[in-house]
């Protein structure tokens, strides 16, 4: 397992070497990122 960190609250967390979970940034990232940006 590897360690990565979690950009919103910069916690550690462990990245386990499953592929259950595909992380696709592309329309949730956006979304927080237009969000984020609106403030």
């Amino acid at each position: 397992a590897r360690i990565g960190r979690n950009p919103k609250t910069g916690e550690e967390v462990p990245i386990l070497p499953r592929r259950v979970l595909t992380f696709r940034p592309s329309h949730l990232m956006k979304e927080r990122v237009a969000a984020g940006n609106k403030r």
